[in-house]
Parts: C-alpha cells; sequence; structure tokens
C-alpha cells in the first residue's frame, strides 16, 4: 500500500470535480521508481480546477506553477514540495483532455509510462498502452551530429565575449545551460545509447547520467565543472569517439574558427572591485614576492594602492584572465620621461604562458614607446617573457637592497 497514492484517491473519490486520477513517470512503471526520493507524477483531470486542493497531501512548504497546451486546450502544471519533505507534480487537466488523448495519441509524458488510478467515466478505454520509448534518443544523422558540435562552439563565442567584458555570471550561465546541459549531455547521452542500441531512456537534463558513464568519464566531468577548457576538452573527445563509431567526421572547422575568434579576443579585462582579493592573496605568496622581488604588503596597504590605481585614468590596468578565473595582473604607467610595464601572475596559473600573452596583448594597445620594465636578473621566468614580447635589455644595476634588476625596452 503507499499512504500518498490512498490519500489522493480518497480525496479524488470524494470530490465530484474530479474526472481521472492517473499516474506518470518512473512510479508509474512495472520496476517502480529508483529509489524514495522519486517524485510522485499526478494528471488530474477536473470539470472544474479551481477544485484542485493541493493540501491533500499535507502542508504545501513550496510551489511552482507553469502552463502547456494538450492538444489544443491549456493545461497546468503545480509543483508542491510538503512540509514534510514529499513532492508532488501535480497536471492539471481539464475534463476533455482525456477523449483528446484518445483520439490524438499519447504525448510523451504519458508515452513514458502510466497507469490509471481512478477514472470515473471510463474515458481511458480507448488509450493506448504506453511503448516506453518516449524520451530515448534517436541515432543522429550525419546532419545533425555535425549540428549539435557546431552547436557548441557556437555558444562558446557567448562564453569567450562575456570574459572578455568581465561578465563572468553570464558566462557561467552559458556554460551551465546551454554548452553542458544542451550540448554536452546529449553528446554524452549518444554515446551512452551506442553501447545501449539506442534503447537506454535518459533521465530528465542527465538525471542518472554518472550510473551509466564509465569511471574515467564521470570523474572528467565533475571536474569540468565551471571550466570551460575543460569542458571543451571533454566534448572534443566524446564528440570525437561518438563521430567515429557512428561513421561520421568531426567538424574540425567550426572548432578552428571559434578557437581563433577567442584567441583575438584575448585574455585581458578591465579590473574589477570583487577582483582585488584574489589579487592579493596571489601578493601575500612568499616564493612570488621572492621571485618578483617585491615585498608583500598588508590588505590596508594593498587596497589603498589599488584604490588610487582605479582612480587614475593615467594608468592602464588589467586583470589577467584564465578559463574565467582571476590568474593576476597587469598594468602600465608613467614613470618620469619613461612608461613602465609590470604584471603579476598567481602561482598556481605559472607555466601556461599567460604572463606572454598578457604583455602581449596590452603592448599591443599601447602606441607609446619605448616601453620599460624592470625584473630581478635571477627572475629568469620573466626574463623569457619579456624576451619573448621584444623586450631587449638596457642596464643592470644593484638596488639598495642588494638586489640585481635589469631594465629591459621595447622600441
Amino acid at each position: 500500500m503507499d499512504a500518498v497514492i490512498d490519500s489522493i484517491l480518497a480525496w479524488a473519490q470524494a470530490e465530484d470535480a474530479v474526472r481521472l486520477v492517473v499516474i506518470t513517470s518512473t512510479r508509474a512503471r512495472a520496476e517502480g521508481p529508483p529509489d524514495e526520493l522519486s517524485d510522485y507524477d499526478i494528471v488530474l483531470a477536473l470539470t472544474d480546477l479551481d477544485r484542485f486542493d493541493p493540501a491533500v497531501c499535507g502542508t504545501p512548504a513550496a510551489r511552482w506553477g507553469d502552463e502547456h497546451d494538450q492538444h489544443g486546450t491549456r493545461c497546468f502544471f503545480r509543483g508542491v514540495v510538503y512540509a514534510d519533505g514529499l513532492k508532488v507534480d501535480w497536471t492539471l487537466w481539464p475534463a476533455n483532455v482525456p477523449a483528446l488523448i484518445a483520439e490524438h495519441g499519447l504525448d510523451d509524458n504519458l508515452d513514458g509510462g502510466y497507469r490509471v488510478l481512478l477514472d470515473k467515466d471510463g474515458a481511458t478505454a480507448q488509450w493506448p498502452a504506453p511503448t516506453f520509448r518516449a524520451h530515448i534518443p534517436a541515432k543522429p544523422s550525419e546532419d545533425e551530429y555535425v549540428a549539435l558540435v557546431e552547436e557548441f562552439w557556437w555558444s562558446a563565442t557567448y562564453v569567450a565575449k562575456a570574459r572578455a567584458r568581465g561578465e563572468e555570471f553570464f558566462a557561467r550561465w552559458v556554460l551551465d545551460r546551454d554548452i553542458t546541459y544542451e550540448v554536452v549531455r546529449r553528446m554524452l547521452e549518444w554515446k551512452i545509447e551506442l553501447e545501449r542500441d539506442w534503447n537506454w531512456k535518459p533521465g530528465a537534463y542527465g538525471r542518472g547520467i554518472e550510473r551509466e558513464l564509465p569511471p574515467a568519464d564521470v570523474e572528467e566531468l565533475l571536474a569540468a565543472r565551471g571550466s570551460f577548457d575543460r569542458t571543451a576538452a571533454l566534448f572534443r573527445r566524446i564528440a570525437r569517439e561518438v563521430g567515429a563509431a557512428l561513421g561520421y567526421a568531426y567538424p574540425q572547422y567550426a572548432e578552428d574558427a571559434v578557437s581563433a575568434y577567442a584567441a583575438k579576443l584575448g585574455c585581458l579585462r578591465p579590473v574589477l572591485v570583487t577582483d582585488l582579493p584574489v589579487l592579493y592573496e596571489y601578493e601575500q605568496d612568499p616564493e612570488a614576492a621572492a621571485m618578483a622581488a617585491f615585498p608583500s604588503r598588508d590588505r590596508d596597504a594593498f587596497m589603498a594602492y589599488w584604490a588610487k590605481v582605479l582612480a587614475n585614468d593615467a594608468l592602464v590596468t588589467r586583470t589577467i584572465v584564465s578559463d574565467g578565473e582571476v590568474a593576476g595582473n597587469i598594468g602600465c604607467w608613467p614613470d618620469g620621461e619613461q612608461r613602465l610595464l609590470g604584471y603579476w601572475i598567481g602561482r598556481k596559473f605559472w607555466g601556461r604562458g599567460l604572463a606572454t600573452r598578457a604583455l602581449a596583448e596590452l603592448a599591443a594597445t599601447i602606441d607609446t614607446r619605448p616601453l620599460r620594465a624592470y625584473v630581478a636578473k635571477h627572475n629568469v621566468a620573466s626574463i623569457r617573457v619579456l624576451e619573448k614580447c621584444g623586450f631587449v635589455q638596457l642596464e643592470e644595476h644593484a638596488g639598495d637592497d642588494g638586489v640585481v634588476e635589469l631594465l629591459m625596452e621595447l622600441r
């Protein structure tokens, strides 16, 4: 016996406006729900929709509603979470809808599995049995495969533009919703279907997909969360595997074109106040401070300095971004009759070529020449960065602190 269903049926039998009660989804299938966390998906047909009483299952705690069309008739969704944690997704039909189902056929929700709990008018007698194949993806054609790969790289342009503008919230929305849940999810489902002979029914929005993928794929998928670069690497690999299995060529031209576009947008954006705590932490790294021969400042001094920098239009300052994360900062400022450049990269981003990219990008936006930079002689990595960007050594001198510095110049 099921106490939830019993309470629904007791109310429905007593309420004359209720003509039909149907349960759908996992609780309607012969094998039952995967666990006790599964919702109850209940369809009601009523002669008067206002007679629906969500309190039939307890005290509602949170609700969400929507509406949809069923064969030309306006129907409603009412999702309710009750105070005891029970969750029931109610679908409300006008009383004529069961006859429309008999005439026009099952929708995907019913074809995925349904069980009639109460039918006062015999309206479901002409309903076909569910095939249980709703929501099972069909094998894609080559055009459909190529279109999905192109959609990934098309959406990627929005991530690149948003990050170039400092719109990280929007970039994450595109990455999470458009790319991961709409595109990557479908490619992963195709991979699973190849193993299941196109008979596996995926959960909505990738629910339960971890149970079907190889552990290595799951690990890579979870590690990619929030990272476009890792998400792209996963998608590229899975898409190539799926394409090879189907005999379709991966459309490399789409990836190449978008990658070139993103590269033009660069790795720099304006400095935001919200970047400063991250930049402060990078400056506190003793290894980085020793390499730069620059003493770390306390928080108040650091924030006071940056307040002046951001208020001075004569200074050029940029945040260096890597895969959406603040990786460091770079700037250019007047010093007497010369203009100096300087940058700081967080240690976890060392060795990725970011300093070279950032310096080349910033230098290309500044018309003034020469540009100069001081660098500690022992900071071999930064000397190489400067040389790669065309800087040459002008002079060498030891400061009052005994640190030997090189003055480098870009003409």
